[in-house]
């Protein structure tokens, strides 16, 4: 069971606070925050914390997905900027397709030895249309 000092360090740490504050703060020296650091009850709660916080951002992102990808459609189809279109458009389709890259390395992965000469001249002509 961590103590209140210790309780409070954490949430000072996860706040982002520097540790020179945070000793400050909770009056000790940097030093003690360093070896709670190392200190594995204090490593995970910390990291337990930490990943509290992740998961209620997920959560709250989860929650608005569908407004997002909706704004992020209308961007890709009626934005003002033709740059920005490109890259709402172009990160959709990454997103459902997968980059040319991953293909690339893919096709690359599954067969060292081959090399099909179709598929070097339809990746070359899609890099030089990027």
């Amino acid at each position: 069971m961590l103590d209140e000092r210790k309780e409070k360090a954490i949430t000072l740490i996860l706040s982002g606070e520097a540790i020179t504050d945070v000793a400050k703060l909770v009056g000790v020296y940097r030093s003690t925050i360093y070896n709670w650091l190392e200190d594995e009850e204090f490593k995970a709660e910390l990291d337990r914390r930490r990943q509290e916080i992740v998961k209620q951002g997920n959560a709250l992102i989860l929650a608005e997905l569908k407004t997002y990808v909706m704004e992020l459609r209308k961007m890709a189809v009626k934005g003002k900027s033709e740059r920005n279109r490109l890259d709402a458009l172009q990160y959709l389709i990454d997103r459902v397709l997968g980059k040319t890259t991953t293909k690339v390395e893919q096709i690359v992965t599954e067969d060292k030895d081959k090399v099909n000469d179709d598929i070097l001249e339809n990746e070359f002509k899609e890099v030089d249309n990027e």
